[in-house]
């Protein structure tokens, strides 16, 4: 996905969260489809240990999590699908097409991580997977089949930012096939949806009760001889090349969160904000579950109804 804007990426004092919302959902997207282009003292109690549930687990998933990157079954159905029309498609072109394996059912995608650490299991270092391109001598064509004339660009335009999606080529084809005339609005549901995310973590520093959170989050942290804002900062401070599994700051920083019950407050809230927001412009979510069920409805035919 290509993403342009004027700037306004926030509204407030600190970009949400810190820009690394902004990089890890651009590398969600860009990942998730193909041709869219653009980011030590005294410890807590011992059963602090024990991380709290992570966003998967927890009883309250933001609403907009939950439309962008939990994935259901008609995801997975419309991804497998989708990267069936265009190898059929390369297929006719004279060029052998691997789809990558769609994500399961009923897990979320890697989305952000609005409050940093979740758990010293899978620590989020803040740095993005180096991306593989496949090595062939027929490169430049195989781009072209793919995704089309670089200049055919379809575009979807929020309210500062914009997004484009190959206008031809098999994966714009494939995309036709699922979505008819949806295409430039399912473009511009995803732009608006990003920005909808980022206005709701802006909004949230602003919440009583998250402020509230923070507030013990910053008191536990002190008790162990630790001073810090807040934990996305925190995380932004570490030296570079620091283990985020074993450093004392974060393994704080993780008891914290899990002694004053930091991420369920913290979740909790944030899914009040994003509904208020996403509240404001109801044909987001019906627009986006409208043409979802267009794109599975064409994805069962496909597939033979599977």
């Amino acid at each position: 996905m290509l993403l342009t804007g004027d700037g306004r990426g926030s509204s407030g004092g600190r970009r949400s969260p810190g820009g690394r919302l902004a990089r890890t959902v651009l590398l969600v997207l860009l990942v998730a489809n193909a041709g869219w282009a653009l980011g030590a003292s005294a410890a807590p109690a011992d059963n602090a240990d024990r991380p709290e549930p992570a966003l998967a687990q927890l009883r309250t998933t933001p609403p907009i999590y939950r439309l962008v990157y939990t994935r259901s079954s008609a995801d997975e159905r419309i991804d497998t699908a989708q990267q069936r029309l265009v190898g059929l498609c390369m297929g006719r072109l004279g060029f052998t097409y691997t789809a990558p394996p769609p994500a399961a059912a009923g897990q979320p995608a890697e989305g952000p991580r609005p409050f940093g650490l979740e758990s010293l299991d899978s620590p989020d270092t803040g740095e993005a997977p180096a991306v593989r391109e496949e090595q062939r001598p027929d490169a430049a064509a195989y781009t072209r089949a793919l995704y089309g004339d670089p200049k055919k660009r379809l575009v979807g335009r929020g309210k500062w930012l914009s997004a484009s999606r190959p206008g031809a080529g098999c994966l714009a084809e494939a995309e036709q096939r699922l979505m008819g005339d949806a295409r430039q609005r399912w473009i511009q549901l995803r732009v608006l949806l990003f920005e909808a995310e980022q206005r709701s973590r802006d909004l949230l520093d602003r919440d009583a009760e998250f402020q509230a959170a923070n507030r013990e989050w910053q008191r536990c942290m002190q008790r162990t001889g630790i001073t810090a804002s807040d934990p996305l900062r925190l995380l932004a401070a570490l030296p570079a090349g620091s283990d985020v599994r074993t450093h004392p700051a974060t393994r704080a920083d993780t008891r914290c969160k899990t002694s004053t019950g930091y991420l369920r407050i913290a979740y909790t809230r944030l899914a009040v904000v994003q509904t208020e927001v996403l509240g404001a412009d109801p044909s987001i979510v019906r627009d986006w579950r409208r043409i979802l069920a267009r794109q599975d409805a064409a994805a069962r035919a496909a597939l033979g109804d599977r």
